[in-house]
Formats: C-alpha cells, structure tokens, sequence
C-alpha cells in the first residue's frame, strides 16, 4: 500500500458526512447543555451550519486501501497476507456518528487493527439512515435517550457489526454504501477469532453489556468514559456476567457522582483480574473522540471542553492504554506493528502516570 507520506491528501476520506448530522448535533446541544439555554435556543438555527463550516472540508488521513487501485482480481497490491488482522468493533456515544473517531481509529489501524466504527441507529447517533430501492436513504434524527430497551438495540447492532466481519471476511459482504469499492481485498485477510470490542461513553455501557451476552464473542473489551445510566439499576450483575478482561478508562469531570459509585460497583462485583479501571486528571467527556481537534476554541467550550493538559497528551495517553492492553490479551498474529512501538508506549505511561488515578 502507498505510504502515508505518499498519498495524494485528495484521496483522504471526507470526516463530513452530511447536513442532517450536523442538525442531528445541533439538536442535540439544545436539549442537553445547562448554560444558557435561552441563548442556545435562539441560535438553533445557526448551530448546524456552523457544524457544517467547521467540519465540511476536513479530510480523515485515510484512502481506500491505502490509495491503491485493486487489480482485476480485486486484491490490491500490499493488502494482508499470511497473518491475519484482529478486529475492533467501535461503538460510539450519544449523538456521535462514524466519523466522530477518525483519530482513534485511524491510529489503532495503522497498527495493523481491522477497526469497524458502528453508526447506531437506535435514535442515539446525531442521524444514520437506511439504504432502500434505488439507492434511497431513510433518515433516522437523533432523538436521545428515550428508553431503556435502546441498549438492547445497539447490543444488536453490535452482534450484526460481528456478523458482518465473518461475511467481509468470507468474501460474501455487498458494500451498499460504496460499491464501486470492492470488499474482495479482505476476504480472508480479517481474524474472526480475535476481536476486541470498544465503545465511548453509551458505547462503553454497549460493550460491557454486549461482553455480558451470552452470545459475546470478543476477547476483550474497552470502555471509555462508560455512562452508567442504563444500567445503573444492577451494576452488579452486570459486572459479574462480564468475564472477559476489561479496559475501563474514565475522565474526571464526567465519571463522578451516581456515574462513579455504579461504576465502582460494578468494578467491585467484576472479578476478572487481567481488567484495569483508570480516570485521566483534568479531562472531560469529550476528550475520548474527535471533539479536541474539530471544535475550535468557541466549539470546545460549547462541549464543556478544558485544557488542563494539551489534547495530544490526552490522545496519546488513551490510545497507548489501549494498544498496550489489547496486545496483551490479543493472540496477535503478526506483531511487527507492534512489538517496536510498545516499549515506547509504556514508557509513555509511565512518564505521564500522574494523570491516571487508578481506581
């Protein structure tokens, strides 16, 4: 595949996806900040054009197969072989979408991870659609959390994301979305056997309750900032029906009050030892997507956003959290991506471990 160095920046992967997000987003600021509500309201109409002047010419730094063109057998030059890819399925937080992890998946990707980011379609994403005869699209506007059978929807959705692997890998998957851009590179390049599933905020309430199911077939599992309103009723049971290692990796200004003490109990009634709980000083809930590096300085503060410590710190210091963990509990087959860079990213840790709490 053509280095990044090499790639032509026009090939790069639009981060916008549309204006019905940046309505969905809107609407989402409207009916959840606490400041100023009146002043909020009355900017309403301006809130999704100004999503749309921020994020529409930005470019995620990744092309189709790396910029390569698949031959007429439809596997690109330099795509996998011999050793397989693991997998991580990404579920994403309230009123997020596909792209709102460009910079974590793209980073767990370029060390050698097959990263799948879900768009959920429980009401719970800023908008999603479903694709009908004729190419037609079905809009689904974000509309909260409205009831609690919602969780069950995404634990669902991240089964079928499972499921969906299996075909890419098999060779079987259609590609609705693109399908000028064929799925045939990956047939057999992807380790069904070794998937890992993360999740961000109600993602990480997703993952820990997808881990739980019966049906679980993730190795491992990452919760960043989990929001524990969904089940704050037992986390208890939740915590003991959950057996694989768990990576839980909280900030300090969302994970307080009934939100920690669910957290904790549930962490209490965990008793997997591998599992780590940790909460990053001086973050905020925003900290663990895109947020930090698109908002600018008026859309961050709009987030709640700080900066008590620079954002690539923050960035660096949760990716290197969760490429450390995963390669510990993975059974990864081709380790070269990783092996000369892990040393590297324990000491990271470690120099920056006044920032972690343990908990």
């Amino acid at each position: 595949m053509v280095p990044y160095e090499e790639q032509d920046p026009a090939s790069w992967t639009d981060w916008y996806l549309g204006q019905p997000y940046s309505t969905g987003f809107a609407k989402f600021i409207i009916t959840t900040q606490s400041y100023s509500m009146w002043v909020l309201r009355a900017l309403s109409p301006f809130l999704f054009l100004y999503g749309d002047w921020l994020t529409k010419s930005l470019k995620v730094p990744a092309a189709w197969l790396g910029g390569e063109h698949p031959d007429e057998g439809g596997a690109a030059r330099g795509s996998p072989a011999g050793a397989k890819m693991p997998v991580l399925v990404v579920s994403h937080g309230m009123a997020a979408h596909r792209s709102a992890f460009s910079s974590l998946a793209t980073d767990l990707a370029s060390h050698g991870f097959f990263v799948v980011v879900l768009e959920h379609r429980d009401g719970s994403s800023c908008a999603s659609f479903h694709v009908g005869p004729s190419n037609s699209k079905t809009w689904t506007i974000y509309s909260g959390y409205e009831r609690e059978s919602q969780l069950d929807h995404r634990v669902e959705e991240v089964f079928s994301a499972a499921a969906a692997v299996r075909q890419l890998n098999a060779g079987t998957l259609v590609n609705e979305l693109e399908p000028e851009n064929k799925l045939s590179a990956f047939k057999g390049a992807l380790d069904v056997n070794n998937m890992a599933l993360l999740g961000h905020s109600y993602g990480g309430t997703t993952t820990l309750r997808a881990l739980a199911d019966s049906r679980n077939c993730f190795r491992v599992g990452v919760a960043l900032d989990p929001w524990m309103f969904p089940v704050r009723s037992d986390p208890e049971a939740l915590g003991r029906a959950v057996a694989a290692p768990v990576l839980s990796v909280s900030s300090e200004d969302f994970n307080q009050g009934a939100n920690l003490r669910a957290l904790r109990r549930l962490r209490d009634a965990h008793k997997t030892e591998e599992s780590l709980f940790y909460t990053m000083k001086g973050t905020t809930h925003h900290h663990g997507n895109d947020a930090p590096w698109l908002a600018g300085r008026l859309g961050w503060w709009i987030t709640s956003g700080n900066y008590t410590h620079p954002p690539e710190v923050i960035h660096e210091l949760q990716n290197n959290l969760i490429l450390t963990f995963l390669d510990k509990h993975l059974d990864i087959e081709d380790r070269r991506l990783l092996a000369a860079v892990i040393p590297a990213y324990e000491q990271f840790i470690q120099e920056n471990k006044d920032i972690l709490i343990e908990d």
